[in-house]
């Protein structure tokens, strides 16, 4: 996955352990009056939340409520300078790689994956160390001294939940952005396979009907709860099966009109 300059989310989730992701808020605690401290790591669906107000559980408020939650995740922002909430908050400078500590498990390296990205030579040096590339334009993760747990021959399962906007200049606005959840709008993701020089077949954008791509995304946009996907790419298949998979969920396809795609 690539980074690029657009908005970069990650959520780190390991078993067992409380900070790293949290316990569900609806999971119960509601029901039996559960208190919650400021600090405490809560999941409400795919999300994991920080709590900034110690209350008691109620319904009411359960995260997203701002008064009292969030989001426990790390953002890059647009201009490309790393954006820590919460993860890190040491307040220390971030060179090529941003340090992130999992509570009673140990240290994750997250490398933004950026078209200049270069491998850290003093926190998390392994790599360069071992004589790998620097990767770019792919997010990596390092772990580093970090504790599975007793007695195990193996480690357990570790999810790392990654997304970002598409990389694309053909469709702007509103429309061009991630829903609240994450979620992409399918227009989007289309016009990043066609154009991407790297992750997608490198057309010009100039090939795309601008206008009609955005109205298209447009209409999707007022219908984000219903079109908006998030794909996950876990296998090899031909560009021309992808772009169909994703526009049968929106009844869409694409012609050539004379003025572009």
């Amino acid at each position: 996955m690539t980074a690029a300059n657009d908005a970069w989310g990650l959520t780190v989730s390991t078993p067992g352990s409380v900070a790293a992701g949290g316990l569900d808020y609806d999971q119960g605690i509601v029901s039996r009056v559960v208190p919650i401290s400021s600090g405490d790591l809560r999941r409400q669906g795919a999300n994991v939340y920080k709590c900034i107000s110690s209350h008691t559980a109620t319904a009411d408020k359960a995260p997203p409520n701002a008064t009292y939650w969030q989001q426990y995740r790390l953002n890059r922002t647009d201009s490309g300078v790393p954006s820590p909430l919460h993860l890190a908050e040491d307040g220390s400078a971030y060179g090529p790689v941003i340090k992130l500590t999992v509570e009673s498990h140990g240290e994750i390296y997250l490398y933004w994956g950026t078209s200049t990205q270069t491998l850290d030579t003093s926190g998390e040096k392994t790599l360069s160390i071992l004589g790998h590339p620097p990767y770019r334009d792919q997010v990596l993760v390092v772990l580093k001294d970090f504790f599975f747990g007793r007695e195990r021959g193996t480690p357990p399962t570790v999810a790392i939940i990654g997304g970002r906007k598409p990389v694309q200049s053909v469709i702007t606005g509103s429309s061009a952005a991630l829903d609240g959840d994450g979620q992409a709008n399918p227009f989007c993701i289309l016009a990043e396979l066609l154009t991407h020089p790297i992750w997608g077949l490198g057309f010009s954008s100039s090939l795309l009907d601008g206008t009609s791509w955005q109205a298209a995304a447009d209409w999707a946009y007022g219908l984000a709860s219903t079109l908006y996907i998030s794909p996950l790419l876990d296998r090899q298949i031909g560009v021309r099966q992808l772009v169909s998979d994703i526009l049968q969920g929106c009844d869409g396809w694409l012609r050539w009109n004379g003025s572009g795609v």
